[in-house]
């Protein structure tokens, strides 16, 4: 973990040495140490709309629908500031970015190993399978965003696809984050670094093929953490 954390912030702390930026080195390295013990949930009771949340979720979905309880606040404010602002500028396509990194949240939780196995019995296809499933479920929740934006601004689909290709890379990043460092009923905290650095990679282009290593590399280690589960 400490190599792969170490790994990202290269591209940014080594812009920063050579500007001799040593006060903000330290103010940065400190924020990440103490990045995982900030709760980054929100939950407003007096706010709820589950009906409207929770249609489309499919019922495999756990961390889906966990999540959004949680965070439907977030989620509901960023989306309509999302449509909001489209009207106006073309740049509202960020929101998604920022919607995206709302999901990060809903992998902080570990199934128990029996939730982990109860569907399949190998590795490779829990894990291809999962992948499939919340990669549509991502789809359906951003879908109107997206063709929101396409329409509108159908010029800017140049700016949009690189973009768009950076969000679901995020997304799987994430997924994949909870499944190598997966162990049963605990929680995952280094999703919240992971996405506050691809966070920063959405602002600084040599930053972008970070997520798109980091996948293969998770998948692989996910693959390794899986088998000891799954062949338990």
């Amino acid at each position: 973990m400490g190599l792969e954390y170490l790994c990202l912030t290269l591209p940014v702390l080594i812009p920063m040495l050579v500007l001799g930026l040593y006060l903000e080195i330290i103010l940065f390295c400190i924020s990440l140490f103490l990045l995982p013990f900030f709760n980054f949930s929100l939950n407003i009771n007096t706010f709820k709309i589950p009906n409207l949340l929770s249609f489309g979720i499919d019922r495999h979905n756990f961390e889906w629908i966990a999540g959004m309880r949680r965070m439907q606040f977030a989620f509901v404010i960023l989306y309509s500031l999302g449509i909001v602002i489209g009207f106006y500028h073309f740049a509202g396509f960020i929101t998604l970015g920022l919607i995206t990194f709302i999901f990060s949240v809903f992998y902080e939780e570990c199934e128990s190993q029996f939730v982990l196995t109860f569907e399949f019995d190998s590795t490779k296809v829990f894990l291809i399978n999962k992948l499939k499933r919340h990669i549509l479920q991502y789809t359906k929740v951003s879908l109107p965003l997206l063709l929101f934006y396409f329409m509108r601004y159908p010029e800017k689909y140049i700016f949009y696809l690189p973009l768009l290709l950076i969000y679901y890379t995020n997304f799987i990043v994430f997924i994949l984050n909870k499944y190598k460092s997966y162990i049963p009923n605990q929680k995952i905290t280094s999703n919240r670094i992971i996405a506050g650095l691809a966070f920063m990679g959405m602002f600084l282009p040599y930053l972008f093929p970070i997520s798109f290593v980091l996948c293969f590399i998770f998948y692989r280690k996910s693959i390794i953490n899986l088998k000891t589960y799954f062949h338990a």
